[in-house]
């Protein structure tokens, strides 16, 4: 994780510097850039998401599938769950084609791209307001605390509302990472699947009963 944010953060930063350098003014207004600020940060994003998936993609299918191990494993050990055995099983899965790795590839640009594209000029713009705002006050103290109660007030509020919109996304990016591993990550699936089906089932036996139960109390009460 932390060597994709570096990834990320290194690209995201030289490639904005670089679109910013490139970006020509319009010829009417010499202080507006003809490109909006918006789409730089979007497409410096984007290029960073990128080459952060690329990185990130193996360790999230080897987790999805690590995953699947632990909760189609017959102990329910928590030693079992940690003890790497989970991961060492779930890498076995791609020994003779590695290259199933970056299969969910594209499933996690898909989820991550459209967050970070809409994130971080979300981000740039409300940090961008915000100083606006203390600058016009004359509030603005240009130290460390305004620095990161104004970044993370930013981020979080960006993040938020990116999140709110990409969510749905993830569902789909674990399924293609679970197929990832072929026939016995499906019949991993499957055997999740028939115990959540099992236990709804008996839920619904549950609420029958009780229902039965409450309809007889009241036929009690009314034959009294």
């Amino acid at each position: 994780a932390s060597l994709s944010a570096g990834a990320f953060f290194t690209t995201y930063e030289s490639t904005k510097t670089f679109l910013h350098t490139i970006n020509p003014s319009l010829p009417s207004s010499p202080a507006t850039p003809l490109i909006p600020l918006p789409i730089l940060h979007a497409a410096a994003s984007s290029t960073g998401e990128l080459v952060s998936c690329f990185i990130l993609t193996p360790a999230e299918v080897l987790k999805q599938n690590a995953q699947m191990v632990v909760r189609g494993s017959s102990s329910s050990s928590s030693t079992h769950a940690f003890d790497g055995h989970a991961t060492r099983q779930a890498f076995n899965k791609f020994r003779n084609n590695p290259s199933q790795l970056w299969r969910g590839y594209t499933a996690l640009v898909s989820r991550n791209l459209p967050f970070t594209a809409m994130q971080f000029p979300l981000f740039e713009f409300l940090r961008t307001q915000i100083y606006r705002y203390r600058d016009g006050k004359g509030s603005r103290t240009n130290t460390l605390l305004e620095t990161g109660i104004v970044t993370a007030m930013s981020a979080g509020s960006a993040g938020t509302l990116a999140a709110v919109a990409t969510t749905p996304i993830d569902v789909v990016k674990t399924r293609i990472m679970l197929a990832a591993a072929g026939d016995s990550g499906e019949g991993q699936r499957e055997k999740v699947i028939n115990e959540m089906q099992a236990q709804g089932k008996d839920a619904k036996a549950e609420i029958e009963k009780a229902q039965r139960a409450a309809r007889g109390g009241k036929a009690g009460g009314l034959a009294v």
